[in-house]
């Protein structure tokens, strides 16, 4: 007791107990508070003054080089959009602010209706208008198609709020299989090509527009859709294209479950079907058999509500033939595949634009960041992937339209593999292969990408307020989205066995930049090509490797596509960091094995380069 008495002794005029000892502690000279905080400096102001699309070399020259005229007017409208301060600040609300579900209105009839703060169908409706889903396949108005030019807006609106791109790209992407069936064509067809959004919980037949979602996964199979057990059962004796038929089972995840419409796989007698399951019958009433079971708390990508869902008993409509779901809906995956690459190449430039923009405006230990060596070496190796990554998903979608068309793709060069060397089927082909290649890279590339570019911020880059947080939340989603990493490889090698024409295509566009054969570019060809061989003939001995083996195809595709260019400096850059020795070694398939910065190009100009096209203006 008294050893705690002399210690709390010294304690007491503090506490307030025994005597007080104020005069000593100068409490009676302290100032009243100022009312003004100490001064904020040397922190950087975040830039809404960004055209998306003008303000950006790398799209903006890729989208110029791959269209046969002038880009089109709204590109640049719509790039002004998502760079401005109102626009962001939606984005930024509806990340915030995630949906939410009501199972039950307050009489208790059963709704199954997700609610959205508003910034979301703001940022929505804009994404539709500027015809982000349907410019692609052209409008009842006669505009042209074209895969390029939809691609550029889909790639800014990745960049602006990557939740609302979900719905936008499969509402895109249900354009083929629909299409290819009368029976639902000649309703859906003229509503998915509308650029009105129509968010309200109503029939779609009082709709101008629509939004479709995909209903695929289920909980045992996840990519193996082959192991669903979802039952589909005819309710009349028709079981052509159109029919009506009963579904019943479950599916883990639904993404925008408040689309008026689903495209799903079920089992019927025949194997696996494609269905359209839409949210309200075509007699006007509520289709009671799809029932929203509760949201997913997802690491990222939180505008975006993705749900559980059960079909008892919910009517649904044939798509196609019965038996043969798998090739219905795999062109629908064709186009979400471009579109995760799309999205991740334009996720890394946001992260790009925000590192750079960053340090431009942030000092430390006595100069701005961006002049710092080492810093300098970091931002123009980020710059440098993103501008491959954009390259590469934009010339995809080139491809797309043209093996749609029949002709050659306006940028290929004289000797490149063009449509006009295919058949149709075949450079359908190529681009299936150059898609698995194109979203295995570029989407394992994206998280490497945007953990760089928040270290560059700092300790203010773990903080949510900033918004290269929800870039790095966001980044991983396109790697596993439509299929992971693995199933892409595995898909690399399936076509080099099933369609050896399709690598060899690849192969000969490949060998167009090889040059007299002594550079890293033809060394690193050579042994691919090795690679392509042994997997037409035996690929299971080489699927250990497969993950490195697409890579490497990336890595030359990206580097042929930088020469093809003719910029000399990007190119150089390129293959000093990427192809040669002492720049990147290839690991098992998940990017460069040195951390970005390392690897020195011989021209040092060229860094200069790739920030100054990376800030935008």
């Amino acid at each position: 007791a008294r050893l705690h008495a002399a210690r709390a002794a010294p304690l007491r005029g503090l506490c307030g107990s025994g005597a007080p000892r104020s005069g000593s502690l100068g409490l009676e000279d302290l100032p009243p508070p100022a009312g003004t905080h100490h001064t904020i400096f040397n922190q950087s102001v975040k830039r809404t003054d960004v055209n998306f699309f003008t303000g950006d070399t790398a799209l903006r020259e890729a989208t110029e080089e791959l269209c046969s005229g002038p880009p089109d007017a709204r590109l640049a409208e719509y790039g002004a959009f998502c760079g401005s301060e109102a626009a962001q600040t939606d984005a930024q609300l509806a990340h915030k602010f995630p949906p939410s579900l009501q199972n039950y209105d307050r009489s208790g009839n059963r709704v199954d209706f997700v609610q959205y703060h508003e910034a979301y169908h703001r940022t929505m409706g804009a994404a539709i208008e500027a015809r982000v889903p349907s410019l692609a396949w052209g409008a009842e108005g006669g505009e042209a198609a074209t895969q390029v030019q939809r691609a550029a807006l889909a790639m800014m609106h990745y960049e602006l709020e990557p939740g609302s791109s979900c719905p936008a790209t499969m509402t895109f992407a249900a354009v083929p299989p629909v299409r290819a069936s009368p029976a639902a064509a000649e309703f859906w067809l003229p509503k998915l090509l509308s650029n009105v959004y129509d968010p309200r919980n109503v029939p779609a037949s009082e709709k101008e527009g629509v939004v479709f979602g995909m209903s695929m996964t289920e909980a045992q199979g996840g990519s193996d859709v082959r192991s669903n057990t979802t039952r589909a059962t005819p309710l009349t004796s028709s079981r052509e294209d159109g029919s009506g038929w009963s579904l019943q089972g479950a599916k883990w995840f639904t993404s925008a479950p408040n689309s008026d419409a689903f495209l799903t796989l079920a089992q019927s007698d025949k194997g696996l079907s494609c269905f359209l399951v839409p949210r309200w019958l075509p007699d006007g009433r509520r289709n009671s058999g799809f029932r929203v079971m509760q949201l997913k708390d997802k690491l990222g990508d939180r505008s975006n509500a993705s749900s559980e869902v059960e079909y008892d008993n919910a009517w649904g409509q044939l798509v196609g033939r019965e038996g043969k779901g798998i090739a219905t809906i795999m062109e629908m995956v064709a186009h979400t595949r471009l579109d995760c690459a799309l999205g991740s190449a334009g996720l890394m430039r946001q992260a790009v634009r925000m590192a750079v923009s960053h340090c431009s405006q942030r000092s430390a230990f006595g100069s701005v960041l961006v002049e710092a060596p080492l810093m300098r070496a970091v931002l123009a190796d980020l710059a440098m992937e993103s501008e491959a990554s954009v390259l590469l998903s934009m010339r995809l979608a080139a491809w797309f339209d043209a093996a749609a068309r029949g002709e050659p793709c306006v940028a290929d060069a004289p000797g490149s593999v063009t449509a006009a060397d295919h058949s149709p089927e075949q450079m359908r082909a190529l681009s299936r292969l150059a898609t698995a290649i194109s979203k295995f890279l570029i989407c394992k590339r994206a998280p490497g990408v945007a953990v760089e570019a928040l270290e560059c911020h700092g300790g203010n880059g773990y903080d949510d307020r900033w918004e290269i947080e929800r870039v790095v939340r966001q980044s991983p989603l396109n790697s596993i989205w439509e299929g992971s990493g693995n199933v892409q490889a595995l898909d690399i090698l399936r076509t080099c066995a099933k369609e050896p024409e399709a690598m060899t295509s690849l192969l000969r566009e490949l060998s167009a930049s090889a040059g007299d054969g002594g550079s890293a570019y033809a060394s690193r060809l050579a042994a691919v090509s090795k690679r392509a061989a042994a997997a037409a003939s035996d690929p299971a001995s080489i699927v250990p490797q497969a993950r490195a083996f697409a890579e490497s195809l990336g890595t030359l595709l990206q580097a042929h596509l930088l020469t093809l260019k003719g910029n000399d400096q990007l190119s150089g850059f390129f293959a000093d960091t990427r192809l040669s020795e002492a720049g990147a070694v290839l690991s098992a398939g998940v990017g460069p094995n040195q951390p970005f910065g390392s690897r020195v190009p011989r021209d040092t100009a060229a860094a200069d380069a790739l920030i100054a096209r990376a800030v935008g203006n």
